[in-house]
């Protein structure tokens, strides 16, 4: 009997993890990734902010490995999976949510933080700021589609 095939399109660099996890759930797999993920330049502010916002698991490891004097900032996380990412890059996590990144920045405003720097990708969905929040979202990555598979 032939196991079921499945079609891995996450990105390059976690297709392997992907692969894994398939086979150990009886699947064959083929590969076939529709983003690459690029690191992109920037810079740490000169003043650290209050808080670390991370709305992507992918800007953890990335932030860390560029601006390592970032991690002792407290960092809230938008998810479990973000939270766990952050953990495991080294930033001191202050508080994860369940939702979006517009309810753990309420979150936030009620732990006090005024100054809040959100490590990111390029591209993220739209956040509602609390009153009195100031936001500077620095994208870290972009995910760019591939042109063929």
């Amino acid at each position: 009997m032939t196991r079921p095939l499945l079609l891995l399109t996450r990105p390059a660099e976690e297709i392997d993890a992907s692969r894994a996890a398939a086979g150990r759930a009886g699947f064959d797999t083929l590969a076939a990734p529709l983003l690459r993920v690029e690191a992109l330049e920037w810079a740490a502010p000169a003043r650290l902010p209050d808080a670390i916002l991370f709305t992507s698991a992918r800007a953890p490891a990335l932030a860390a490995e560029h601006a390592p004097g970032l991690l002792a900032v407290p960092t809230y996380a938008v998810g479990p999976r973000t939270a766990a990412a952050a953990r495991s890059a080294g930033f001191a996590l202050a508080g994860a949510g369940e939702a979006d990144g517009s309810s753990i920045l309420a979150a936030m405003a009620g732990d006090g933080r005024r100054e809040i720097l959100h490590l990111s990708g390029a591209d993220t969905a739209p956040l509602v700021l609390p009153e009195g929040v100031s936001l500077t979202r620095v994208p870290v990555y972009a995910a760019h589609l591939i042109d063929e598979l």
